[in-house]
């Protein structure tokens, strides 16, 4: 199986980055897969300090990622694949992250998807703005 990301080059939070995970099989006594997504910021990031994103039965996720302090990130987003004998196996890759060019335009664009989400209930996309 594979993870891949989309775009990978972006503004925080600005930017929406896809995850993919495509291509995993398995026995079917072991289906089905659970697909946990987290992520690590800096070259040196190990899998201990990774931040988890959400556990899912689903190959694809939606993240925005908080503003980072330094002037470019190289994100490292983790996918880990568990089957129901508890086997797991995992991919990374990796993404270029900026900080906006204009914060104050991001907090205020950022606002009000959260104020639509919270109007609308949509749960999933407020949790995301947060």
């Amino acid at each position: 199986g594979r993870l891949t990301v989309a775009p990978s080059i972006g503004f925080a939070p600005d930017t929406v980055f896809r995850l993919s995970a495509g291509g995993w099989v398995d026995d079917p006594d072991n289906l089905p897969l659970r697909y946990v997504f987290a992520y690590t910021v800096g070259v040196l990031a190990m899998q201990n300090s990774s931040v988890p994103l959400g556990v899912l039965d689903d190959l694809d996720l939606d993240v925005r990622l908080p503003r980072l302090d330094s002037v470019a990130a190289r994100v490292t987003f983790l996918l880990t694949v568990q089957n129901q004998a508890d086997c797991e196996t995992q991919r990374s890759v990796a993404a270029t992250v900026y900080p906006p060019s204009d914060p104050a335009a991001s907090a205020e664009a950022l606002q009000a998807l959260l104020d639509e989400a919270l109007y609308t209930a949509d749960l999933e996309t407020a949790l995301a703005c947060a």
